[in-house]
Parts: structure tokens; sequence; C-alpha cells
């Protein structure tokens, strides 16, 4: 009768230790790929809202400074289903945000883009209402010229596409 077979597992500390190291480092890598496409440039100097629109907030701001934006909104799906949200999505993208830096004795700076960009911080379902938080546009106004501006925006929601509420985050880039 031939004797049992026996296993015998034996580990390599460094065949483990690349393995683990490989794993952290993907791990590192998709966070960082993740946050560089949601986190805005610049620091936050205020906020105000642009559904309905409000009172625009003073800004300091330096020649090669530039205005970047960041909207957080509570809108209607129009139903509970994923093709709902989808949809709502789609209108929000489709409705126009502009923005405005004016300066004392300048022509105001303005520019326009749509009012997502598929990229947010916080998203929430609830009620046939989604909202979204850190949601990053496109839109950004360069200074060439230093001064105190008053910065505001307002959206214009497409046809049949209701916002409850909306505010603008306002943030300043520094100049190189």
């Amino acid at each position: 009768m031939p004797p049992p077979a026996t296993v015998r597992v034996t580990a390599s500390w460094g065949t483990l230790s690349v393995v683990a190291s490989l794993v952290v480092l993907f791990t590192v890598g998709v966070t960082g790929a993740v946050v560089f496409l949601v986190w805005p440039s610049g620091r936050a100097v205020g906020e105000t809202p642009c559904y309905p629109p409000g009172r625009p907030i003073d800004v300091e701001l330096a020649a090669g400074d530039r205005l970047v934006f960041r909207i957080d909104v509570s809108a209607e799906m129009g139903g509970t289903q994923e093709s709902d949200e989808d949809r709502a999505h789609d209108r929000l993208r489709d409705s126009k945000l502009t923005v405005t830096a004016a300066r004392a004795g300048a022509a105001p700076l303005t520019a326009s883009c749509g009012s997502y960009a598929n990229r947010a911080m916080t998203s929430s379902i609830g009620n046939r209402t989604m909202r979204l938080g850190g949601v990053l546009v496109d839109c950004e106004i360069p200074i060439t010229t230093a001064g105190t501006y008053a910065v505001g925006g307002a959206i214009t929601p497409t046809s049949g596409f209701t916002i409850h509420k909306a505010t603008l985050e306002v943030r300043r880039a520094r100049g190189k």
C-alpha cells in the first residue's frame, strides 16, 4: 500500500511583499486618478446662489489668476428609474451656466458652459430629486487686471427641466 500523499505549502515572503506592494500601488493610482478627475483647481473663496441667481460675491484677484467654478444642485428627476437619472444628467448638462466677473470701470468678463461635465464629488437621489455636490463645470475666467471683482452666476435650465436650487462655488487658481 502506498503512503498517503502529503502536500507541503511554503510561502515566499519576497513574493508576497511584491504582490502586496503592487496592490497598494494600484489602489493609490486609482484613488489619485479619481481625485484628479473630480477635484477642482484653486482655493474656494466663496459661494453664491446661481438658481435662482443671488448677489455676487467680491473677490480680490491678481493678474494671471483664474476663476474656476463648481456647483451644488438639486433638480427634479422625473421618475425613480436609472434612465430617469441619466435623463436628468443630460438635462443638467444641457442647462447653461453663465458666470460673470465684474470690476468697477471695466467691461464684465463672462464665460458660459453646461451645468454638468460628468464629474461630481457627491450624488444622492430621493423623492424623485437628484442632488449633486461639487459638480465640476468647464467655465473658467482668466484675470488679466488685478482688482476686486463681483463674481456671480446664473443657470438657465433647459426646457422642461426643473432645478430646485443651485449654489455656485467660486475658486481662485493662482497665476504662475
